[in-house]
């Protein structure tokens, strides 16, 4: 009898779900279809702070080839008590059930939305880098949304911050995505470490461009390239200059579209 309520009640809080994002898709399917899509943008973002501090963010964006783990990143920022936000896409972490646990429970890490499938928010389906952008504002809305719920549902807490797939946006699509509650947060120093024929040495060179307050973007679901060669490098020096490490919630953040 108590599993049989306990089934029932799932099947009550699904249905409920279910009716609150259709809502919420009607709501702005109705408030935002007749607005043009605007020029495609790659927000840049920094910490709202001149002391001597630095966001390290990773990426995971999931699909094929890439929903690998860098176990080595990511125990070197254990071992040396390195604060970061991971931006998680729910095709890596469907893959990955036992390190995003790992992860959820760790708290030198703040998880964030990396979105549903990774790709580019528009309401047009414009791409980027090749990569086909939400065809429409349903489908934009469902890879903000179903992929937030998805978090609570997996133990996490609802994510607050969305970067999107090639983190780039339509002006529409960012009118919508603030007006669901969430912050768009990008980057300012770009570490290129997507680029599999960057060194170590490459990538920790565009690390150490990053200045007070700038938020660092990486990746850490490649774990054959060269993200955490070029980490030991960076951050030595980057602590001998004085800086520190912090989450993106310690600080307030300034997007510039």
């Amino acid at each position: 009898m108590a599993r049989l309520i306990g089934f029932l009640i799932c099947l009550i809080i699904l249905q409920y779900s279910c009716s609150s994002l259709n809502s919420i898709i009607v709501s702005k399917e109705n408030r935002y279809k007749s607005l043009p899509p605007g020029r495609l943008v790659c927000p840049e973002s920094r910490l709202k702070t001149n002391k001597k501090v630095i966001a390290l963010t990773f990426d995971a964006c999931g699909g094929r080839g890439a929903c690998g783990y860098d176990k080595e990143l990511i125990d070197y920022l254990k071992n040396e008590k390195i604060k970061a936000t991971l931006f998680l896409n729910i095709r890596w972490i469907k893959k990955n059930r036992s390190a995003f646990n790992d992860l959820v429970s760790n708290p030198l890490f703040q998880i964030e939305n990396h979105g549903l499938k990774h790709k580019p928010a528009s309401i047009n389906g414009a791409s980027m880098y090749g990569v086909r952008g939400t065809s429409n504002i349903r489908e934009l809305v469902e890879e903000v949304e179903i992929s937030a719920r998805i978090f609570k549902e997996y133990g996490a807490r609802k994510p607050k911050y969305f970067r999107s797939g090639t983190a780039w946006y339509d002006e529409t699509s960012i009118r919508i995505i603030e007006s669901m509650g969430y912050k768009i947060l990008n980057f300012d120093t770009n570490s290129h470490d997507f680029d599999k024929t960057k060194t170590a040495t490459e990538i920790s060179e565009k690390i150490l461009k990053a200045k007070e307050g700038s938020i660092v973007i990486m990746h850490m679901n490649h774990p054959g390239r060269n993200t955490a060669e070029a980490l030991k490098l960076a951050v030595p020096q980057l602590r001998e200059m004085g800086y520190k490490f912090v989450k993106i919630n310690e600080y307030r953040v300034q997007t510039s579209y």
